[in-house]
């Protein structure tokens, strides 16, 4: 007994750069009218019945993106989320893993967060670093957290990232991080390398 049932769904992307054009089609569906609608940092190129062309609204245009398409027939509502432009600074964020402050001489887990989330690949971003007077441990490109290991007597270090799309760059998201020398009997605290922060 087959009792498998094909959903209509929409095809996906996951950025829309201007003044580029995308199409999303639908799938799994018969012949219905199926109407469309964008976010308003979006614009509608062309459209038929099964699929809609969008371009990002304006060269600046930036931030969460959607596609809506409503099957008239069976009132169903499909929807696709997409990021618009290059990724937003506002939805970067800092901070270090079980440490504050940070230790010199010791390794310590930095990790920015888009939009809550910690990158380990499946946002599809490159990240930038740039940390003084430190020792540093890459995770990969595609990754949004480091390793950081300050060096000589700094009070204070400002550790600053930024994330790339196929739109391109973010501005920089800076933070400073207060330094101090490990308490006694630190010998791998506060984090062990590669540990990763969630």
């Amino acid at each position: 007994n087959n009792c498998s049932v094909l959903e209509p769904e929409l095809s996906s992307i996951g950025h829309i750069c201007y003044p580029d054009l995308k199409t999303i089609f639908i799938s799994n569906y018969g012949t219905t009218l199926v109407s469309w609608q964008v976010s308003s940092n979006v614009t509608i190129i062309s459209s038929t019945e099964n699929s809609v062309t969008i371009s990002a609204k304006f060269a600046n245009s930036s931030g969460n993106g959607w596609v809506k398409a409503t099957l008239s027939e069976s009132n169903i509502i499909l929807t696709e989320y997409f990021e618009v432009g290059v990724p937003m600074v506002s939805y970067i964020t800092l901070d270090s893993f079980r440490s504050d402050p940070i230790y010199t001489d010791r390794w310590t887990n930095i990790t920015a967060r888009y939009n809550g989330t910690i990158d380990v690949g499946q946002l599809g971003y490159a990240w930038e670093w740039v940390v003084p007077y430190s020792q540093v441990r890459y995770n990969g490109e595609n990754i949004s957290y480091i390793h950081v290991s300050p060096i000589g007597t700094p009070t204070s270090i400002y550790i600053k990232t930024r994330a790339s799309n196929e739109c391109g760059c973010s501005d920089w998201k800076g933070e400073w991080f207060t330094v101090e020398d490990p308490p006694s009997g630190c010998t791998s605290c506060p984090t062990r390398p590669g540990e990763i922060h969630y």
